[in-house]
């Protein structure tokens, strides 16, 4: 018995010459195939982006939102100021995360925005201009003299206080080249002539950009400095030294760079 490929008209059929009926199947399967093979790359390239989309990097809070909310609360405004965390929420990507916190004897809320550094670490500011009225209420100094302008001064900071959440580094390949930035920060102006003393090294997840935490003498918290890489395996910035007063003295700025072996 013998099969056909259609009875369609312009199909594989037996009213055909032979060669007719093969050119005929050829044309239609070969067609038939490039549809497939549209869709089949249509479906791939949903689900690649879909797999994109998936695995792209959350923050470093992502599964960590209990410590997230302990470390917040040891913060200034909690501890100092009585402030309460009334709620935390992260974006997305957890790279933002939005902290409302509820302000003891008032009605209003007030809510700051955390944002992820690149470092595992989210950063931000709490500003109470209450604070700020009430300590600028006490100075008796006379307007516009030195004493009145350092009064001034320490009444905007009462009411300004930094939150900094951070989280374990993690060791990745950019870590091989740790004790080389160390060996060559070493010898940098900062350490060698100002007195600081490295007390972490952090990458980013892109290995661009090196943070460089610092204990200076004397000073209340540490210092720190960003390196960023120039696209020729060398990393630097400016570092500008404070005063005895905690004022920044840019005409002493000093570049430091720190240069990385080929590969």
């Amino acid at each position: 018995m013998k099969s056909k490929c259609s009875s369609a008209p312009g199909s594989c059929s037996d009213n055909t010459p032979k060669w007719v009926d093969i050119q005929t199947c050829i044309i239609t399967c070969s067609a038939f195939t490039f549809m497939n093979t549209k869709t089949a790359l249509g479906i791939l390239a949903v689900l690649t982006l879909l797999v994109g989309c998936a695995t792209r990097s959350r923050g470093p809070a992502y599964g960590h939102e209990q410590e997230f909310r302990r470390q917040v609360g040891a913060c200034a405004p909690v501890k100092d100021w009585g402030y309460k965390i009334q709620d935390a929420r992260f974006s997305a990507d957890y790279h933002k995360a939005l902290v409302v916190f509820a302000m003891p004897d008032a009605t209003n809320v007030t809510e700051v925005v955390l944002e992820d550094d690149g470092f595992r670490r989210y950063k931000g500011f709490v500003t109470d201009w209450d604070r700020m009225k009430r300590a600028k209420a006490t100075i008796t100094t006379r307007s516009g003299s030195p004493a009145w302008e350092k009064s001034s001064i320490a009444a905007i900071m009462s009411g300004k206080a930094s939150i900094c959440v951070t989280f374990p580094n993690i060791r990745a390949p950019a870590y091989r080249h740790e004790q080389q930035f160390r060996r060559q920060l070493t010898n940098s102006v900062p350490v060698k002539d100002w007195g600081y003393k490295i007390q972490e090294i952090r990458f980013s997840g892109d290995f661009h950009k090196a943070l460089v935490l610092c204990l200076e003498p004397g000073a209340a918290e540490a210092r720190e400095f960003t390196l960023e890489d120039d696209g020729f395996r060398r990393f630097s910035c400016l570092v500008t030294p404070y005063d005895a007063e905690n004022n920044l003295q840019f005409k002493s700025a000093e570049r430091v760079t720190v240069i990385l072996p080929d590969k």
